[in-house]
């Protein structure tokens, strides 16, 4: 394999030719939208576009939903009524093989809990936060960390096999295995695959750009190699977001959390691909990454700064997943 850049859809429905990158790259990783989820190509994905993707399921919700979640002081049972959630959302579908037997390959191979649900030890704010915050804080992981456990349980017992994607927290908000094996002790015990988002400004990596960088891309190999020291070599990863984000290093100039064609400090299709490249060869030296889900390969209009498909501000072809499958993806 000489690609694990793949695929965050937060629509998957055949725009701006998604579904012939999706058979031209066959990308390793796919993070798809249940609530805009298309059947169809998940289907056509098992049976010929790309039938080895690791799929991985998730359910949109605002912060007031994931908060009741999250606060629930009884975090097993909220786990569990999550897991219900989504298998109530759409049981067949959840369910589905392919083949449509009891031993093919599910649609979606994993799923899942919250998205960037508290601020992690390392988070920017920390320091501007009082000693209550701080207790209630760690009070919060102390139930995620229940509720993720309750969750992949839940969702195993309603499909057999399925796995849950643990973690996911915002980019930067974690910067250490200690921190991993401080907060979330039954969860390590519990999960195999392990969830993270990395993001930079303007560039992923110090080393590609002379200009003023922050970035919390290339992170995760010394938090896997902290992990398996404690608790062995089971554990698998999948960067569930990653790309460029204006936010990362600007976050109070009130240009809100834009991508890389915001309209303020746009970056160049040349630049980008520069850093993915780097983070693609970071990926390839560990063979329990799967890959990394680019932000964002099906966009929404909200999100559209962050899209890796259709045209860019001036009206030219972004061509950058056609790079993916011209140089990477053969």
């Amino acid at each position: 394999m000489t690609n694990k850049l793949g695929f965050y859809l937060h629509v998957s429905q055949d725009q701006h030719g998604l579904w012939s990158l999706m058979e031209r790259i066959k990308p390793p990783v796919a993070l798809i939208h249940m609530e805009s989820k298309d059947d169809m190509l998940l289907t056509q994905m098992r049976d010929w576009r790309s039938p080895n993707t690791f799929v991985i399921g998730r359910l949109g919700m605002d912060s007031g939903e994931q908060g009741a979640f999250l606060n629930n002081p009884d975090p097993e049972a909220a786990g569990r009524r999550l897991a219900d959630k989504i298998f109530e959302k759409d049981r067949s579908f959840v369910q589905k093989r392919f083949p449509d037997n009891p031993s093919g390959r599910l649609l979606v191979d994993a799923w899942m809990s919250l998205n960037e649900p508290i601020e992690g030890p390392s988070w920017d704010g920390v320091s501007q936060q009082t000693d209550e915050w701080r207790k209630e804080n760690r009070e919060k992981h102390r139930r995620y960390d229940l509720m993720q456990v309750a969750f992949r349980r839940r969702l195993r017992e309603h499909v057999p096999g399925v796995e849950a994607m643990a973690f996911n927290f915002g980019a930067g908000n974690f910067k250490t295995a200690q921190q991993y094996l401080d907060l979330y002790p039954e969860t390590l015990k519990e999960y195999t695959y392990l969830g993270f988002h990395e993001y930079g400004w303007p560039a992923m990596s110090v080393q590609l750009t002379d200009r003023p960088t922050k970035t919390d891309a290339g992170l995760f190999p010394a938090i896997l190699q902290g992990i398996r020291a404690v608790h062995g070599d089971r554990f698998k990863a999948v960067i569930t977001e990653a790309g460029l984000a204006r936010a990362h290093l600007h976050s109070g100039d009130g240009a809100g959390d834009v991508g890389w064609l915001t309209e303020v400090e746009p970056q160049t299709q040349e630049d980008y691909w520069t850093s993915l490249q780097w983070y693609n060869d970071l990926m390839l030296q560990d063979a329990a990454v799967l890959g990394a889900c680019l932000y964002q390969v099906g966009w929404t209009d909200k999100w559209k700064s962050f899209r890796l498909t259709g045209d860019d501000n001036n009206g030219n072809p972004i061509r950058i997943m056609d790079w993916v499958a011209e140089r990477l993806a053969q």
